[in-house]
């Protein structure tokens, strides 16, 4: 079976992202894989370093339950129910876990801008790495784009 694989965060581009992936899937009976991943918190607490560290892992928890969330939102929309989806929740940096997935896909999904980054700007951080070291074809789907 083919696989659409689609980068999401909790961004408008992200939304207009997936809704493209899921046409696209329908238009060619592929399963879409839902990538959410999310940053593990660093830097310097004024905790004792159990503290430190519950705090990390209560924080880290609370972030996975929030992506969980908004896929569930996503796959909870009537366009997506008659496709296959995967959602994978990583931790760690977006374009990484995206290139890793993108391993076994046929095409990557972007959004054109998410949440970092400079105004202004035409791709963002995650989508420019997707572009430039995916295995497959990538599709960046702009914010003000129509999707069917």
């Amino acid at each position: 079976m083919r696989t659409v694989v689609v980068g999401v965060d909790e961004s408008e581009g992200a939304r207009k992202a997936f809704d493209w992936a899921v046409a696209e899937a329908r238009a060619h009976g592929a399963r879409v894989v839902v990538v959410h991943a999310f940053q593990p918190l660093s830097g310097y607490y004024p905790y004792s370093a159990v503290e430190g560290q519950h705090l990390r892992a209560g924080i880290e928890e609370e972030t996975r339950q929030a992506a969980e969330a908004f896929i569930q939102g996503l796959l909870s929309d009537a366009k997506a129910h008659d496709v296959e989806i995967e959602p994978v929740i990583a931790r760690g940096r977006a374009s990484e876990a995206l290139l890793d997935c993108a391993k076994t896909a046929d095409i990557v999904v972007v959004g054109s801008r998410g949440h970092g980054g400079f105004t202004g700007l035409l791709l963002g951080s995650v989508s420019q790495q997707v572009v430039h070291h995916a295995p497959c074809p990538v599709v960046v789907v702009p914010r003000h784009s129509e999707v069917p």
